[in-house]
């Protein structure tokens, strides 16, 4: 009889805090990303196609020392980011561009309507990253005093 519960014991695996912690985390994430996927395909078509651009650029910045994990980002940094996805969507699409473009719309900013879509979208995208990097990759709260590298 001894013998038995010696083997059950063996057999049995009990899965360390970490591991566990781990496995809920990924779940998680995966549970994130189909939430945030199903409201993204709640955008209209033409936010759609902007965030497209705003992931292709992000996919493209996401290194250690990018300037999206900055501590603050500065408003000089935000602007740059969202003139490289304007300049990006103008030079596949500028026929969209010119439905946005018009007198009326480009006295509210100098791009116009575009530029207002193209900055929420981006900043909304920059908040989901850095905060998906600090929850689900290093298992803590972003740190007060700046983002560490990551390797």
């Amino acid at each position: 009889m001894e013998n038995n519960n010696t083997d059950i014991l063996q057999a049995t695996t009990v899965l360390p805090y970490h591991d566990i912690l781990n496995s809920e985390l990924t779940l998680q994430a995966q549970y994130d990303e189909l939430e945030t996927s199903f409201l993204m395909k709640n955008y209209p078509p033409f936010c759609q196609k902007i965030h497209y651009y705003i992931n292709q650029y992000l996919n493209s910045q996401d290194y250690a020392t990018s300037p999206i994990y900055a501590v603050y980002p500065s408003s000089a940094t935000v602007d740059s980011m969202v003139d490289i996805i304007y300049m990006e969507i103008r030079d596949d699409s500028p026929d969209t561009l010119k439905e946005f473009e018009t007198s009326e719309t480009l006295r509210y900013t100098r791009r116009g309507v575009l530029d207002l879509l193209i900055r929420p979208l981006l900043l909304n995208e920059l908040y989901r990253r850095r905060m998906r990097k600090y929850i689900y990759t290093l298992c803590c709260s972003p740190p007060m005093s700046g983002y560490p590298c990551f390797k």
